[in-house]
């Protein structure tokens, strides 16, 4: 992991005459945790829709105004950043993740569609990534339903063991874990994502009768 600068501290790709946003550069709340393949392709992007700032607002002391270097602060408004800010905005309200590993600008939001572009999030190496997530826990959704068909199992131990599947997926969405964007949808989408990829519809009535159980905490 590395960090990344929300605003360049140096240079702006998009306004070759900007010296950067050099009074923001040790500011918290400009400073990202980025993985190294994001962080490289994000470098000094900094595209916006409105007018962009190029000095500091200044104290009565002629320094940086703390209040202003905020990433959110008022002082910025008017620039109306395209690039999403993970501790600021609602990534979900912006971006749909894909049963095919893809993630998608919501209603083609354009600071969704230049935050994708900007930051590659449909790489290769992302898309593998999520469907290893995915397909491993529909895998094992799977095997508990083909063991209770094939009498291997009692319905007891398959419910036991599906809610505890349900459990990890429940918890993927937490913000301490990688992937947790894509753990939201997975589970705030469930049907999308599992239950219409099983073949016949009895599996999949099943399935969905399952998993309204755990959400009433009755499995």
């Amino acid at each position: 992991m590395q960090v990344e600068h929300y605003r360049p501290k140096a240079k702006v790709t998009e306004a070759q005459l900007h010296e950067g946003y050099y009074w923001v550069g040790y500011e918290w709340s400009n400073l990202l945790l980025s993985c190294s393949k994001c962080n490289n392709k994000k470098r000094n992007h900094f595209p916006i829709a409105g007018v962009r700032v190029s000095t500091p607002a200044l104290n009565v002391n002629g320094l940086p105004d703390d209040a202003s270097r905020l990433a959110n602060s008022p002082f910025f408004l008017n620039e109306q950043p395209l690039l999403l800010h993970p501790e600021i905005d609602r990534v979900e309200d912006f971006f749909i993740f894909k049963p095919d590993g893809k993630i998608e600008a919501l209603n083609n939001n354009p600071r969704a569609l230049e935050t994708i572009k900007t930051c590659n999030l449909n790489r290769k190496d992302l898309i593998i990534k999520r469907l290893k997530i995915l397909n491993g826990l529909f895998n094992e959704i799977q095997l508990e339903l083909k063991e209770l068909a094939a009498g291997t199992i009692s319905t007891a131990n398959a419910r036991y063991s599906i809610k505890r599947i349900f459990q990890k997926i429940f918890s993927l969405q937490n913000t301490d874990k990688e992937y947790s964007r894509f753990g939201y949808f997975l589970f705030t989408k469930f049907d999308n994502f599992f239950t219409e990829r099983f073949p016949t519809a009895q599996q999949q009535d099943a399935v969905r009768k399952l998993f309204q159980l755990f959400l009433k905490d009755q499995l």
